[in-house]
């Protein structure tokens, strides 16, 4: 695992987010920043921790495509784990709910910014339902990324009012320290509960 400098701000405000997981508190962990400021080795990091408190993790990748194939990123989250599906994304929004009900599940999805539209709506109803045991955890490409026709349409809904209201300020939090390669690039986490007011941001 590449070495980590300067973001321990960061790597608390995730950990809080994966501890309100595993009580029942679901949320949202973003990480957004241009390609190399370190959001990957963040998630590889937050993925231990997971892993140490015996937490299920699934991983997804968006496609880097206008027109992304519908759940494209929730049929990621649940291959081989679910039960042959009819096509109902409510189905999907259970099934993911269940897989979190005994341990927790940390949800990684590399690249949201080319999601599919049906997975973020159903991902974005589950959040703001604010129940469940899980922590969707995602990197965010900008602004160097041509984002999908379907982030376009949800992603303000998924990060809903207290984390968007963050995310617009300017892309200062992780200026604390240098990055992986030593430079000083922009690198924002944000972590909260989209369907309330609770936004859990870095120190410092």
């Amino acid at each position: 695992m590449a070495r980590l400098i300067g973001r321990d701000s960061e790597l608390a405000a995730l950990s809080r987010g994966l501890t309100d997981a595993r009580r029942g508190r679901s949320g949202l962990a973003v990480c957004a920043g241009a390609t190399g400021t370190g959001k990957s080795t963040l998630v590889s990091t937050l993925i231990a921790d997971a892993d140490n408190v015996a937490m299920r993790v699934r991983w997804a990748s968006g496609l880097d495509s206008p027109e992304p194939p519908p759940y494209w990123i929730l049929r990621q989250v649940l291959a081989g784990d679910a039960e042959p599906w009819d096509g109902d994304g409510g189905e999907l929004a259970r099934l993911l709910t269940e897989l979190g009900a005994d341990s927790g599940i940390l949800v990684v999805v590399e690249d949201i910014q080319w999601a599919d539209e049906p997975s973020l709506g159903i991902l974005a109803e589950l959040l703001r339902a604010g129940t469940g045991r899980f922590l969707v955890c995602a990197t965010l490409r900008e602004p160097d990324a041509e984002p999908s026709a379907g982030w376009l349409a949800r992603g303000d809904e998924l990060l809903g009012a207290p984390l968007l209201e963050q995310r617009r300020r300017p892309l200062c939090v992780g200026q604390a320290g240098p990055g992986l390669d030593g430079r000083r690039d922009p690198l924002l986490v944000v972590v909260g509960h989209p369907g309330c007011a609770g936004v859990q941001q870095p120190d410092g």
